[in-house]
């Protein structure tokens, strides 16, 4: 036992913490964000609010764990969009939110 923690201990943490970060997704923490911003805005905002962030972010990073998006994960997927020419209505929208 290295610095006096058990080998099973740190193992059930380690699962643990890796757990809660596979569940931490950015499609997670968009429901839940989604939910609490739905209530302050008009049901016609919200849903096109909502349309627009599963077309455009949510189905190339919905998937990943918050703390792998990264600057450069992003910056890629900007680009993908813009020359594909849909980047600069879409961003500006959602700068707003």
């Amino acid at each position: 036992m290295a610095n006096d923690i058990e080998p099973k201990v740190q193992r059930d943490e380690t699962l643990q913490s890796q757990q809660v970060e596979l569940n931490n997704t950015l499609q997670a923490v968009f429901e839940n964000w989604f939910e609490v911003k739905k209530s302050g805005i008009k049901e016609l905002t919200a849903k096109k609010l909502k349309q627009r962030l599963d077309k455009y972010l949510l189905t190339h990073l919905g998937q990943f764990p918050i703390i792998q998006i990264t600057v450069p994960r992003l910056l890629r997927l900007f680009n993908l969009l813009q020359n594909a020419g849909q980047a600069c209505n879409h961003w500006a929208y959602m700068s707003k939110c």
